[in-house]
């Protein structure tokens, strides 16, 4: 009975707690309740999904064949880009090759529309300028006299005359210089022929005694030789543009062809008359006096700078016909005279007597 009281007094005293614990246990039981209606929600839901998952397996079991065929198609495009790999790639080099000309191209489709529109400027300050001088030229014209006489001067402005400087009138002129080199190289035959021995008839005692009288009289009969020459043209009509240059070439042309015969016979006679009569006919074929050299044969092409002649007649041609510019000529006659002249020295033989 005390331990029932005292149980009782504690349930009195614990009254609030336990009104309180009943509250709680009260709010859980709805809320548990509330619960029970969402989850019997849910569960019908889930039902639902279960049963569009087994619609969906069945419809997936239902294309497998599909799948597989697609499967198949896959795999046989995947084999032919694998393939066509290499020419894949090498379209891609091509793309980008192309690529890369589309830009320089651009690049010089850009400067020359640049130059095109430099060129265009130019243009049209030049039409500019040309309207201005146009206009300019009209306004000038207009102040102009037109008469006869201006007329004339316009038509004619400039008058021509003619002046022929290589004036060869006849074929004769034309071949005085081949036909007067023939003749020097004639009369130096002629006179070391006549003129073998001194004068005196007696022997020479050495070559320069023997050099000292063919310098003295071949050298005068030379001279005479050319002038009586050059006067004997004057006569048949070969008038001679430079006079005093012709007559003092010709002297020079004489002295050297005499110098080599003289040289010649001096060496020996009979075999010297010989070779200078080699050296006559030699000389004639490629002086180049009749025709042009190189229209002769090829063998006196070659010999043509090589001989005296060859330079007379050059000579001769440019104070007779021409304008006189003999340097080269005469330089080279002279090397030739002097070369004569010592080898005259050089080979001279007395000569036994007969």
């Amino acid at each position: 009975a005390s331990q029932l009281s005292s149980g009782s007094n504690q349930l009195v005293l614990n009254s609030p707690e336990l009104s309180n614990g009943l509250a709680q246990a009260q709010f859980a039981t709805s809320a548990l309740a509330a619960k029970n209606e969402e989850l019997v929600s849910g569960g019908k839901a889930v039902a639902g999904g279960v049963k569009k998952a087994t619609d969906g397996a069945n419809q997936l079991d239902s294309k497998s064949d599909e799948l597989r065929s697609g499967a198949s198609e896959a795999a046989s495009g995947a084999n032919k880009l694998a393939a066509n790999n290499d020419k894949l790639n090498s379209g891609a080099k091509q793309l980008q090759s192309g690529a890369q000309e589309l830009a320089s191209g651009s690049s010089k489709l850009a400067a020359g529309s640049g130059t095109l529109t430099n060129g265009l400027t130019t243009m049209t300050n030049g039409l500019t300028t040309l309207t201005t001088s146009l206009s300019d030229a009209s306004h000038q014209l207009s102040l102009v006299s037109v008469d006869g006489k201006n007329a004339k001067l316009v038509s004619e402005p400039v008058s021509t005359t003619a002046k022929d400087k290589d004036s060869v009138k006849t074929n004769g002129i034309g071949m005085a210089p081949y036909m007067i080199a023939v003749s020097l190289m004639v009369v130096a035959l002629s006179t070391n022929v006549i003129f073998a021995d001194s004068l005196s008839g007696r022997p020479v005692k050495n070559r320069f005694e023997w050099a000292k009288q063919k310098l003295f009289i071949n050298g005068l009969i030379s001279t005479a030789g050319s002038i009586i020459l050059y006067v004997a043209i004057q006569f048949l009509g070969v008038e001679a543009n430079y006079g005093w240059q012709t007559l003092l070439f010709i002297i020079l042309s004489g002295w050297t062809l005499m110098a080599l015969v003289t040289a010649l016979v001096g060496w020996d006679n009979r075999y010297g008359s010989f070779a200078s009569l080699l050296m006559l006919l030699l000389q004639v074929g490629s002086a180049g006096g009749s025709y042009p050299i190189e229209l002769s044969p090829k063998f006196f092409q070659v010999v043509h700078p090589y001989m005296p002649m060859s330079y007379i007649v050059l000579g001769l041609r440019q104070t007779i016909s021409m304008t006189c510019s003999i340097g080269k000529e005469v330089g080279v006659l002279t090397g030739f005279l002097i070369a004569f002249m010592v080898l005259g020295l050089i080979i001279y033989r007395k000569q036994d007597a007969e």
